[in-house]
């Protein structure tokens, strides 16, 4: 009889003797994988070569709001950049404008990284698999996808799309029957207008709860 991923996680499966040795692998690969991370982050923004220009507007967008100023009819100064996110999105972001950015630079990091481990891990579980081999295998793709461009390139620009991706897959992760399931997807939508390709994903699998509560 052919076994399922979700086998190798429950005791007494083929490989629970040695899966105490697997997470220590991928906890001990993990925390490489961030502190060369966080290293490369500093030494980034210590040469100015990636000053988190998106966290730097998100930021200018929240000061504008804070002050009643027109959010649409200026630039970021000195890179000609427009807040390009919806109303809802500078709402928040106020609260960024007072945190200095030497803290908010870092606050965004450890979020972010928190948020690829919180999603990795409901997508793991939604695979089947629990216990150690869930954990295992969490920390060991954590640990690689924080080298790939898309991710990389949210932390070194100080962008929102981890939380925002946490935000979706804890939703679509949702019973069928859950009264809030779509609140999520219309939440991220809130902050970028690139999650609302969910709402015709919600229809084409018929959740029409969900599409109309998103």
């Amino acid at each position: 009889m052919d076994e399922s991923p979700a086998d190798h996680g429950r005791d007494g499966a083929p490989w629970a003797g040695t899966r105490r040795w697997v997470v220590t692998l991928a906890a001990a690969a993990f925390t490489v994988s961030v502190a060369a991370t966080f290293v490369t982050l500093a030494l980034a923004t210590s040469g100015k070569r990636s000053p988190m220009i998106d966290l730097q507007i998100y930021r200018w967008a929240g000061l504008l709001a804070v002050h009643s100023r027109d959010l649409y009819g200026g630039y970021f100064p000195h890179h000609h950049l427009p807040f390009t996110y919806p109303p809802m999105a500078a709402l928040v972001f106020a609260i960024m404008a007072a945190i200095p950015m030497s803290v908010l630079r870092w606050l965004v990091t450890v979020t972010g990284i928190s948020c690829l481990i919180a999603t990795l891990w409901l997508t793991w579980g939604m695979l089947g698999y629990r216990r150690s081999a869930r954990a295992g295998a969490t920390l060991a793709a954590a640990g690689v996808t924080l080298w790939l461009q898309p991710v990389l390139q949210t932390l070194w620009l100080g962008q929102i799309n981890l939380i925002l991706m946490l935000v979706i897959v804890a939703d679509l992760c949702l019973p069928d029957s859950a009264r809030f399931k779509g609140a999520g997807v219309g939440l991220a939508a809130g902050f970028k207008l690139v999650p609302l390709i969910f709402i015709p994903y919600l229809l084409l699998t018929r959740r029409f709860r969900a599409a109309g509560v998103s």
